[in-house]
């Protein structure tokens, strides 16, 4: 989800930083394919699979493409990522820290064209807070 580039000049003219927040879409972009409490659709958490298999038939890193795409944005001052171990830490700092190769710059057009691009939606923004409204009402019945 890029939508948030649409008001990187607000917020900067604003004085606001900017906090890039889980490139790995809560691990949906990972093999292991993220946890099932994961609040994005169906349809985002098929994309995401689909692109994972993609690239990984391309023999490029999809982790590496989402860490390095959060880390190219020089409006965001910090990103958050969760990791699991140093080496992955290790990873995700190479990753942010050093250029795309030609064949992962095109592997990571491929995938936005093909998987991300024709979403309907590419968020899952109050999804969490409108679940949690709905289970506290049918609690209070």
């Amino acid at each position: 989800d890029n939508s948030l580039t649409e008001h990187f000049e607000f917020f900067n003219s604003h004085r606001v930083p900017i906090i890039y927040a889980s490139p790995l879409s809560l691990g949906l972009l990972t093999e292991s394919g993220g946890q099932h409490w994961n609040p994005a659709s169906q349809e985002i958490k098929d994309a995401c699979r689909r692109a994972v298999e993609y690239s990984k038939d391309q023999g490029v890193d999809i982790t590496r493409l989402a860490v390095n795409h959060s880390a190219s944005y020089n409006e965001v001052v910090t990103t958050l990522i969760a990791t699991k171990d140093m080496k992955m830490l290790e990873k995700n700092i190479h990753s942010a820290l050093t250029r795309l190769t030609e064949t992962e710059k095109q592997v990571k057009a491929e995938i936005e064209e093909r998987f991300f691009k024709p979403l309907s939606q590419r968020h899952w923004e109050g999804v969490d807070v409108e679940r949690y409204w709905k289970e506290l009402e049918i609690a209070r019945k």
